[in-house]
């Protein structure tokens, strides 16, 4: 599926961090994805953001799921 605008303009800055300078050593990405995180486990109403987990995609998630099943 397309992604949103909001997406698409993220993926820009990132990427043009990514050519102008090295974003881990002056940006702080980890806090970015902890904000996420937590605004996902507002959205979701989890227990807290410990409880979410960011993947590549549906299928590796799907996987994570199964993995975790004790199967018969």
């Amino acid at each position: 599926a397309p992604i949103s605008a909001p997406a698409a303009a993220a993926l820009r800055q990132f990427a043009d961090e990514l050519t102008t300078r090295a974003p881990y050593f002056h940006i702080n990405y980890a806090a970015r994805i902890d904000a996420a995180r937590r605004l996902a486990a507002t959205l979701l109403h989890a227990r807290g953001p410990h409880e979410i987990a960011f993947v590549p995609n549906t299928t590796c998630g799907l996987a994570c799921v199964a993995r975790g099943i004790a199967w018969r």
